[in-house]
């Protein structure tokens, strides 16, 4: 009810309110966009960190391997 000394703001307040979920739900949008990127660097770098374990061992097993064969090499000429 309205009387004729009231302002009438429901106009303004719903306009308000629409830009209030507008900007809520950008700012939304822009917080799980930065999780997302801040996830895939972290997987990216303990990937990365994982897999240069993974190629130092395999090279420490080379070495390995090679140090066993000359070994051998070298006991069997000497018997």
């Amino acid at each position: 009810m309205n009387y004729p000394f009231e302002n009438d703001t429901s106009a303004v307040i719903k306009k308000l309110a629409r830009k209030s979920v507008r900007f809520d739900k950008k700012k939304n949008l822009f917080c799980l966009s930065a999780i997302i990127v801040a996830v895939a660097m972290i997987m990216m770098s303990l990937l990365t960190v994982q897999n240069i374990i993974y190629q130092n061992q395999k090279e420490i097993e080379g070495y390995i391997k090679g140090f066993s064969l000359t070994l051998r090499r070298t006991v069997k000429k000497s018997c």
